[in-house]
């Protein structure tokens, strides 16, 4: 987090000049174009929010940007998909999602699905902790989809890290191009199009330090990993 690399910048600069590298966090962006395949854009868009995870990774796409026209059949496709993630014990094989690192993280998950219900959006999976006897230890919480989110909504613009994805529409490339870069933050993207042309183009013009084109959370070892802001 942000906070987290200003405190060790200041213990580094009491203790002694040194130089540090520090990545802080991200609220990344995933943009679908209306030509995109609606079942792979579905699954990369569970695969890059990182739910195996729990949400817990800065380089999750959790920001999900579909064009006006595939945007309904994207948005059910990918809830259906986020309610049949598997959550248990992470040392099972058929488990698929484990436990949020400590309760206060588990209050401030919960906290953000407040907000989303009340800044308007629809949550379309999860918003609660599971229930039974293997939930009863430990801090466990549902993969979450919220449709419908506009920019101006904090689940939108504040990085969360936990399992909550934001889904917002767009018709014009310049309007989605401006929300994409509209955050503080400027750590992965990913663009999905046919079109290997606007793919580029679009990518050129994201404030954003590694960018996927028709992929999610593959990294080359030779390339830097790092933000743009």
């Amino acid at each position: 987090s942000v906070r987290t690399g200003m405190a060790i910048q200041r213990s580094a600069a009491e203790v002694a000049v040194k130089s540090i590298s520090l990545e802080l966090g991200g609220k990344n962006p995933f943009i679908v174009f209306p030509d995109a395949p609606v079942e792979k854009v579905a699954e990369a868009a569970v695969l890059g929010m990182n739910f195996i995870w729990q949400g817990q990774s800065c380089s999750s796409t959790s920001r999900l940007f579909v064009h006006d026209s595939i945007y309904e059949e994207v948005v059910q496709r990918v809830a259906a998909k986020a309610k049949g993630i598997r959550i248990g014990d992470p040392f099972e094989w058929t488990t698929e999602m484990g436990a949020i690192n400590s309760r206060a993280h588990l209050e401030k998950i919960e906290s953000y699905v407040e907000i989303g219900n009340g800044e308007g959006a629809r949550l379309l999976a999860g918003g609660k902790q599971p229930t039974g006897a293997e939930f009863q230890k430990g801090f466990w919480f549902q993969p979450t989809v919220f449709a419908d989110v506009r920019q101006d909504m904090r689940i939108a613009r504040e990085e969360i890290f936990g399992p909550i994805l934001s889904i917002l529409r767009w018709s014009d490339v310049d309007h989605v191009i401006e929300m994409a870069n509209s955050v503080e933050y400027g750590l992965t993207a990913a663009v999905w199009t046919q079109d290997i042309t606007k793919a580029l183009h679009t990518a050129q013009r994201l404030q954003s330090g590694y960018i996927w084109i028709n992929g999610v959370n593959s990294y080359a070892r030779a390339v830097p990993f790092g933000g743009y802001k």
